[in-house]
């Protein structure tokens, strides 16, 4: 998974980037935090979390707390996070190498040869699309407030898109890819499988569950494709039976069925929007 922030105001380009940013941390501090959700931090020892379900972190990746355990989202290059890398930091508790109290909501920006970065102020009007595979805050729109020096989100935004992947050849699994957590009331509009390569007979088949109960009360208008129709198969279903989240629910996909032979490279892509 990955979180990519890219600025969409004129004024910058090819910013790749998160939310929250707290500070550098070995995995025991890690393991010593109580984080919200989207708060995150980079690694500056290897170990995995013991939050259960967390990613192995090797030094210089980037992980992101989702509510439940903490998910890497960049991976270091050469133990350092990649040049051109940008975290926005968070206006909570802070921790070296940033200083508490004074670098809340300045932008992080990373030169690949360190694990320290550069910090520079937000710009008033700068507008900032985070993106990510899963993250907490994928697909939001984030402005820069010069009078209250915070960054906020941009009022009348309604529409996320969440993408679960799994590439390689396919097998029946459950919590594919982890789990996305609902940061506040939203409801599922609509859910598209994609299947990439076929594979030679049946049918692979993905539902979709929150809090572990699936919103295909009708387990039969799950979404599925078949191995007769071929590579670049899609299975759109907008008739969920539950549909509704709260704040902290946990969205999750399982395989439920795969086909025969080395069916490939699925997708299941699944749109929420909020009141």
């Amino acid at each position: 998974m990955g979180l990519y922030l890219t600025e969409i105001s004129p004024k910058l380009t090819g910013v790749a980037s998160t939310l929250n940013y707290i500070g550098n941390r070995t995995v025991t501090q890690i393991n010593s935090l109580s984080p919200s959700a989207a708060d995150s931090v980079v690694a500056t020892s290897a170990g995995t979390p013991t939050s259960a379900g967390s990613d192995a972190l090797a030094i210089g990746d980037i992980t992101e707390y989702n509510g439940f355990n903490w998910q890497k989202i960049v991976t270091n290059v050469g133990g350092f996070v990649p040049a051109g890398i940008e975290l926005i930091v968070s206006s909570g508790v802070l921790y070296s190498p940033l200083t508490d109290g004074t670098d809340e909501g300045y932008i992080a920006i990373f030169g690949g040869t360190s694990n320290t970065p550069t910090l520079v102020s937000g710009v008033e009007g700068f507008i900032y699309s985070t993106k990510g595979n899963g993250s907490v805050i994928e697909n939001q729109l984030w402005t820069w407030d010069e009078d209250s020096a915070t960054w906020d989100r941009i009022a009348g935004q309604n529409l996320d898109t969440i993408r679960f992947t799994k590439t390689g050849t396919l097998s029946t699994e459950t919590g594919t890819e982890g789990a996305w957590i609902a940061p506040r009331a939203c409801t599922l509009s609509r859910i598209t499988l994609y299947r990439r390569t076929a594979g030679s007979s049946g049918s692979t088949t993905a539902d979709v569950n929150i809090n572990g109960t699936t919103v295909f009360t009708t387990q039969a208008n799950r979404p599925s494709v078949t191995a007769a129709v071929g590579g670049n198969a899609t299975s759109i279903k907008t008739n969920m039976e539950v549909v509704l989240l709260t704040q902290n629910d946990r969205l999750e996909v399982d395989i439920d069925a795969v086909e025969g032979g080395t069916p490939a490279d699925m997708t299941v892509i699944i749109e929420v929007t909020y009141p």
